[in-house]
């Protein structure tokens, strides 16, 4: 009987660090469940595995990107995009892109391929935290959503944009080509080969003008 009591107090005591641990996993995903969240959200699709340069990926992905925006994109137009970048592959090495997008999931495509070429690409859920990052480090371009429904000032952005040190080449991804134009900014894209373009030009536009 004695045997047993203490066989069961050596189960228990053995089960309890088990159970502190999961309990604390618990409370933690509990308290800081927003920036958990806010994490995947970040990464969704990063480390989905090498990005293929097939037409049929293109044409799966030029569909999807159709059906989002409503636009007629070809697999074609995205894969001339793609070769024309990597034939710049040199000038995507060490580029580094802050993305200000506050639904990020919608672009991973996008985002898998600039980081397939060698880009660093940083995800900011706002322009608000864009603007935090940009005080502390340095980026080459700014890909900006223009906020929630196109809402944001795009003259705001470029202008804010230039006031930091380091100014980043601007580049707004949206749902509509800002009209008019800020002329401070690079470009627009309402497509993903369009997209494409405008951050090869960026990276080409580094590259020349880098210091020897």
């Amino acid at each position: 009987m004695a045997e047993d009591q203490v066989k069961l107090w050596i189960t228990i005591a053995e089960a309890v660090p088990k159970a502190v641990l999961f309990l604390a996993v618990m409370v933690l995903g509990i308290v800081y469940r927003r920036e958990i969240s806010q994490l995947f959200r970040r990464l969704e699709g990063i480390d989905a595995g090498p990005l293929k340069f097939s037409l049929k990926d293109f044409e799966s992905w030029a569909a999807e990107s159709s059906k989002d925006r409503d636009l007629s994109i070809t697999g074609e137009a995205i894969e001339a995009a793609m070769n024309r970048a990597r034939r710049s592959r040199d000038a995507f090495a060490g580029l580094k892109i802050l993305w200000a997008d506050d639904v990020p999931e919608n672009n991973f495509r996008e985002r898998r391929a600039l980081a397939s070429l060698g880009a660093q690409v940083t995800v900011a859920l706002d322009n608000a935290e864009a603007w935090g990052l940009l005080r502390r480090a340095e980026y080459d371009i700014l890909i900006s959503d223009l906020g929630r429904d196109n809402k944001e000032d795009p003259k705001e952005v470029t202008a804010r944009a230039a006031a930091y040190l380091y100014q980043p080449a601007v580049v707004f991804y949206a749902m509509r080509i800002p009209d008019p134009m800020p002329p401070e900014a690079l470009g627009a894209a309402v497509a993903p080969d369009k997209l494409i373009h405008l951050v090869t030009d960026a990276a080409q536009r580094r590259r020349w003008t880098a210091p020897e």
